[in-house]
Formats: C-alpha cells, structure tokens, sequence
C-alpha cells in the first residue's frame, strides 16, 4: 500500500520543489492514518505542508486505494526521524543515530572487543515484525528466550493483532510457544513481586506518572514565527533537549521537568497554546526528571500547524509542522 502510494504522489511532490522522504500507512488505536513526510535542505514551513496536502489530496481521492476512513498527515520527518530505505542511511552517513532491534541477538561478552569497534553475533532469533517496541529476555539457567515483539508492523494480516510473543528454546532455536495479544505495549520485563517494596513511598527519582491529559486552548493573542530555533536554545544538559513526536492523536514533548512553559501551534486560521507555568515546579528533586507532556490534538480545527516552544521566558521555533485533516 505504502510503495503504491509513493509511486502515485511523487511526481507530484517533486515537481512542486521537495522531497518525499517517506509514506507511512498505520493504524493507531482504532483510527488510520496515512503519513506524508517531505523535506528540503532548507526545511519544511506550514506554506510548504499546505501546498502538498492540497496537491496530493484530489490524486488520492481519485485513485482511492484506501477504502477504509483515515487521517492525512503531511508533515517534515523531523529531527527523530525514521530510517526505513537505503536513501535514508545514505543520508545519515557519519550522523549519530538510534537503533532499536526487531528481533533480539545475543552476543558473546568475551568476544566484544570495543577498541575494534567490533562484536559478533552468537544466535539469531526471528518473529513477526515489530515495527519500534520489542525486546528479549533470556532464562539462561532453563535456556529460554522470549521474544517480545510489542508493535506488530503488519496487524491486518494477523487478526488485528497488536503484540506477540515467542518462547524459543535457546539450543535449537525452535519456537516452543508463541502468544499472540490483542492490544500493543511498550516494553516486556519479568516482573518479581516483592511486597515489601511496594509497600515503601515512591522513589522521586524514579520517571514518574505526570498530570492527566489537557487538550490545548484556543489562543486569540497575535502571535509570529519565532526568529529562533529551539535548537539554538540554551541548554545545560542533553537531557535537556526538546523532543516532539506525533502519537496516538497527541503531540508529546520530551524535556526535563518544568523546562516547556508553553506550547503553541499556530496554523492560518486558528492558534491554540497549553500553558504549563502554573503550578510551578515544588521540589527541586523533580529537576533531574526527563519525560514527555502529552497534549490531546482532538480539538484542534483542520489546518497546517506550527510547532513553537517556550522555555527561560522565550519562544522558539520547533521546526516541526502537522496537519491535522478529518476524512470523514
């Protein structure tokens, strides 16, 4: 479905001066959603999202390859972007990136050699495709592996299924069980009750549940694109960092606690802003913790937002855009 897409927009796309870096169809929760990124060296404004989406929406609609009800998102890859094809790794030579794993190896600690910048690879285990959350863990003393694939990649082609589960004999290599699960999660870890524990007060510098999840607040205060970048920012820490990605219909921000003071997305028609200076910060503790804010979209208008963060009583351009784009 993806490549069929591509191939029926990027003419499009390219003849209007960007880039398509990517077209991801998925579903989150019950809803579609299908994502448009485009890039240029110069980046991606709200003018250049609104181009595209206007452009590519009468191609769709016409072709209709998607017979379900979805979102159209078109937007930049952003700095966390995804690296899915050979032009993007291309692209990413010499950069720092993240990995994560779809299944999990082990590796033999004697034969690590870090000067090198070498490992090798003892055992290979395979499962169905999860596409960013999943993990092993390994029983040694009764030679288990336990795949925890937590994101199918494909669910339609497995009952609408969101994670699965092998249980390999670690010897052979053999599937001994496999558990396939309704809903998606995150992480998978072999959980010990210890009673007295749980009986103590929380540790504060364990990442803590925040708040409960507010939607933005329209905004009639004039508001213009920031002249900086929350990239040029000044931060103490990498922890620091400001972080956005577009989740199950909410916009998450990653920084320290209290760091974002307000965040404001402004499309042509209308501007919305949540407000995070009030209540202040109470325990100095809370400082070293880092975690997303999470901020529902469902409120918003149909439009083409911009992304602006303020923190240290300034605001700054994020560099990021969305659309939100209702087909109903």
């Amino acid at each position: 479905m993806e490549e069929k897409i591509e191939t029926l927009i990027s003419e499009t796309i390219e003849k209007l001066g960007y880039e398509l870096y990517d077209v991801i169809y998925e579903k989150e929760a019950k809803d579609f959603y299908l994502r448009i990124f485009i890039d240029t060296p110069n980046g991606i404004s709200l003018d250049d999202c609104e181009k595209v989406n206007d452009a590519i929406n009468p191609i769709l609609d016409e072709a209709n390859y998607i017979k379900d009800q979805y979102f159209l998102e078109v937007s930049s890859p952003g700095v966390e972007r995804r690296l899915r094809k050979n032009k993007h790794f291309e692209a990413s030579i010499g950069k720092e990136v993240d990995i994560n794993l779809y299944s999990p190896i082990t590796l033999k600690q004697d034969e690590i050699n870090e000067k090198k910048k070498k490992a090798w690879i003892e055992k290979r285990f395979g499962g169905i495709k999860s596409k960013i959350t999943s993990n092993g863990i390994l029983c040694a003393e009764k030679r288990r592996l336990f795949y925890m694939g937590g994101f199918l990649a494909y669910p339609e082609n497995y009952d609408n299924r969101g994670g699965y589960i092998y249980e390999f004999d670690y010897d052979t290599g053999c599937a001994l069980n496999e558990y396939s699960l309704r809903y998606y999660f995150f992480r998978a870890y072999e959980l010990r009750m210890n009673m007295q524990d749980l009986s103590k007060a929380m540790d504060l510098y364990e990442e803590p549940c925040v708040g409960w999840l507010q939607p933005f607040e329209r905004w009639e205060e004039p508001v213009s694109r920031p002249e900086k970048k929350t990239s040029e920012a000044p931060i103490q820490c990498k922890q620091e960092r400001i972080r956005l990605r577009l989740e199950d219909q909410n916009l998450q921000i990653k920084s320290r606690d209290h760091l974002i003071e307000q965040v404001v997305v402004k499309g042509k028609r209308n501007t919305y802003q949540k407000d995070f200076r009030n209540p202040p910060r109470e325990q100095d503790l809370a400082a070293e913790m880092e975690y997303y804010v999470s901020i529902p979209l469902y409120n918003l208008s149909d439009d083409t937002y911009e992304v602006y963060v303020r923190f240290g009583g300034e605001l700054y351009d994020s560099g990021e855009t969305f659309t939100i784009h209702s087909r109903r």
